[in-house]
């Protein structure tokens, strides 16, 4: 029996970002997404996106955990091979999807991803914006 072995890609990052103005949504819809700048506790990506960016392994992780609720509660698709958005009138089910999440988890690694996750979807309630996968 031969068995197959996944490599993972531990260079390819994978972005989840909320636009912080009217340029940076219509560039997101577009695809356009710019060289980031990090600083130690926050992203953003050249002042017009803030971002969460992870590597292959932690979306493996996080598909089962949080990403196919997603899919479900909102019916969309968020998978790797494809960019995803989640448009405004979405954000309240996501965040109240993600809260219930987090509080029925006692795994840390999720724990720490979905709540960066949520000051997100926070984020894009208040400006009244969107969430945008882009993996």
């Amino acid at each position: 029996m031969v068995k197959y072995v996944k490599y993972l890609d531990i260079k390819k990052e994978y972005y989840i970002l909320v636009p912080l103005n009217k340029k940076a949504l219509e560039d997101l819809y577009r695809y356009k997404i710019y060289k980031k700048h990090c600083q130690e506790d926050e992203c953003i990506i050249k002042d017009t996106f803030k971002a969460m960016i992870f590597h292959e392994d932690t979306y493996y992780e996080m598909e089962s955990m949080l990403f196919d609720y997603i899919n479900v509660e909102c019916d969309i698709i968020i998978n790797m091979y494809e960019e995803a958005i989640v448009e405004n009138n979405q954000l309240e089910k996501v965040l109240l999807l993600t809260n219930s999440l987090l509080e029925s988890s006692k795994d840390e690694k999720f724990i720490k991803f979905a709540t960066e996750f949520k000051s997100l979807v926070e984020l894009a309630i208040k400006k009244k914006t969107v969430i945008g996968f882009y993996f």
